[in-house]
């Protein structure tokens, strides 16, 4: 994976784009760790849980999809149509596109039940890496003025996150992964 120089980019965009290419790492650990417990499979893609050293739940799921990953990062990264693949999901919006496939983004989270509804703003890139076959989608999130925190829906905050394509024998392997603070009241 070709490294940044940070001085050769714009300092308004410096924060976000540094910010996510240094939580690369972080997403592969997650990832890779052995502390995931089988939850269930659903519509072909496994679901695993587990709690981070943060005390946060964290959610991983993994498929195969006989896709290019190019395509497949893509349509991911479309993320006004992420309603379509996520049913909690109300909508999401592109910010602002920033170089090095820097995007921040917007989304809001339906109330679902008794639980709140939520908001994320969020940074993601899209990392290639052809020695290892693999795209990375490193996201957290951040703060921006022009997306305040409101009282209602609750800001929730994502520590880390992202997608994992990887070319195998079968397809590409699909695996998300989030470690994310709710915030707010939840039922137990």
């Amino acid at each position: 994976i070709k490294e940044i120089d940070p001085s050769t980019l714009q300092e308004e965009h410096k924060q976000y784009i540094m910010g996510a290419r240094s939580r690369l790492h972080e997403l592969i650990d997650l990832i890779n760790s052995d502390e995931w417990n089988y939850v269930k499979t659903k519509s072909k893609t496994r679901i695993y849980v587990k709690k981070s050293e943060r005390g946060l739940v964290c959610i991983k799921g993994e498929t195969i999809f006989p896709f290019d990953a190019e395509l497949i990062v893509s349509y991911l990264m479309r993320v006004d149509r992420r309603h379509e693949y996520d049913k909690f999901t109300d909508h999401a919006n592109i910010i602002q596109e920033l170089p090095r496939r820097t995007f921040l983004v917007y989304a809001k989270i339906k109330q679902i039940l008794v639980v709140a509804s939520r908001d994320i703003t969020f940074t993601s890139q899209i990392i290639t890496s052809k020695k290892q076959g693999c795209m990375y989608t490193p996201t957290y999130s951040i703060e921006l003025d022009d997306y305040p925190p409101q009282k209602n829906p609750i800001r929730a905050n994502v520590a880390i996150g992202g997608w994992v394509i990887k070319k195998t024998n079968r397809g590409n392997q699909v695996t998300y992964v989030s470690e994310i603070d709710l915030q707010g009241n939840l039922p137990k």
